[in-house]
């Protein structure tokens, strides 16, 4: 099947969201009720690109504060736990900030993840023990990870399918300058009778709502006619709250356990390290079941399961960064990543095309994974092995751009077409998806030209 993109009619919206995304009858839909923005304003475009580069800066300064807040606070052993527990609250709290922007509107989820961000660095930067820093960060973590989600979701709500590519990569350029820079501002944080590591985090506290408020989402939320126990049973069923719970206790379950066995008594032997071990799955295939047959709105739709580009996007992210990365070569990726990121997305709007760009990245970053075999050892030259990083981050970057673009693609044109295109039979709305050459050869203004 081709891979092109489709050319959206602007009437009908960059993804028609309100045509697929509740099969249900409530007061919320999937539309961007209260997003303000759109990319031809260029004062609300910056807004957009500051706020993406102070969550650029933090993403590149913070997380090495954590380990002078740990050596401070005399508990530096603890802090692979904490990431764990990070990384389980950033795993876990996207698919409940993606349903809550559905369900409640991108400004009241904003409004919360701000929330959260703020209060999670407020008690970080406060802290007195490192029980304490544990806690600011499982808070700060869901503001974070719901802001990284939220900023992806206002460009699909504010661009067309041909200018997402581009716009998405844009949205990540600030990790270009921050690569460089965020080394040298928190060198300044840390250095001697520098602010130190808690007004290192403390800063974000008071940039990221300023931030949010110039974007415009920080705004009250949308009326209801739904009160009381009624509204919070119909979010509770919305946000899939349950199956979100049983889905973090089982990650937790399964990773706690890779970082507490070895201080624990008994090692793997303690009781507490096999209940987990052992109730880790269970969870999971509870989840499951449960997902497939009592959840009222899944996380993850079976319809999504069937779904080849969305089953292929998840994989790729999956494999792609399931390895851990060493942190010295970590910023050569993500500056590669973002540099042809950007270039896949303005290639993508040139020639309404991703899945040759898919295929092509996945093979360049194989490539540059096979080159680092020539450059292991302790005899391994140094600047060739900084070179498959950048050869790695190149590939990725097409594939990144393009199995994002290519999920919403091919789960959302057919059904438009179906829509749009009712007394039109399948084979020819088939041979309209397949080719956008097909499409181009219907002369506009004729119905299927402006389809």
């Amino acid at each position: 099947m081709a891979s092109s993109i489709e050319k959206q009619d602007p009437q009908l919206g960059p993804e028609s969201d309100k045509n697929w995304a509740h099969d249900h009858n409530q007061d919320h839909t999937l539309k961007p009720a209260g997003v303000l923005l759109t990319f031809s304003n260029w004062s609300e475009s910056s807004s957009i690109g500051l706020a993406a580069y102070t969550y650029s800066l933090d993403g590149s300064t913070t997380w090495t504060y954590l380990a002078f807040a740990g050596s401070a606070l005399n508990n530096h052993s603890l802090i692979a736990t904490v990431q764990v527990v990070q990384s389980i609250i950033v795993a876990c709290g996207k698919p409940f900030i993606a349903k809550l922007a559905d369900s409640l509107s991108r400004p009241v989820a904003y409004s919360l993840v701000v929330f959260f961000y703020v209060l999670g660095y407020i008690i970080i930067a406060s802290a007195q023990n490192i029980a304490t820093v544990a806690g600011g960060i499982v808070i700060y973590a869901v503001g974070y990870t719901g802001l990284q989600l939220l900023l992806q979701i206002i460009i699909a709500d504010t661009t067309t399918l041909k200018w997402r590519g581009l716009s998405s990569g844009l949205v990540s350029a600030p990790f270009i300058i921050n690569a460089f820079a965020g080394s040298e501002v928190s060198a300044s944080v840390m250095a001697s009778g520098g602010p130190s590591w808690r007004w290192g985090y403390g800063m974000f506290a008071i940039l990221v709502p300023h931030k949010a408020k110039s974007q415009g989402l920080v705004e009250p939320a949308p009326q209801s006619s739904a009160r009381g126990m009624n509204k919070f049973k119909a979010v509770w069923e919305e946000v899939d709250m349950l199956g979100l719970l049983i889905l973090a206790g089982g990650v937790a379950c399964v990773l706690l356990p890779l970082t507490l066995a070895k201080s624990a008594k008994g090692g793997w032997a303690n009781p507490s390290m096999i209940t987990m071990l052992t109730v880790g799955p269970i969870f999971f295939i509870a989840f499951g079941i449960y997902e497939w047959k009592f959840a009222a709105y899944p996380i993850v739709p079976m319809r999504f399961l069937r779904n080849k580009a969305v089953v292929g996007a998840a994989l790729i992210g999956f494999f792609d960064f399931g390895a851990s990365v060493p942190q010295l070569f970590l910023l050569n990726t993500k500056v590669a990543l973002t540099v042809f990121g950007i270039i896949a997305g303005a290639i993508m709007r040139t020639t309404h095309r991703y899945k040759w760009m898919l295929v092509t990245g996945l093979f360049i970053r194989l490539f540059g994974v096979g080159l680092m075999i020539h450059s292991r050892g302790a005899k391994g030259n140094t600047g060739e092995l900084v070179m498959t990083q950048v050869i790695q981050g190149l590939g990725g970057g097409f594939a990144a751009v393009a199995s994002q673009v290519s999920a919403k693609h091919q789960n959302t044109m057919p059904r438009q077409l179906e829509i749009h295109l009712p007394d039109v039979n399948s084979t020819v709305r088939a041979e309209l998806f397949s080719s956008i050459t097909t499409i181009a050869g219907y002369p506009p203004g004729t119905r299927l030209g402006k389809a």
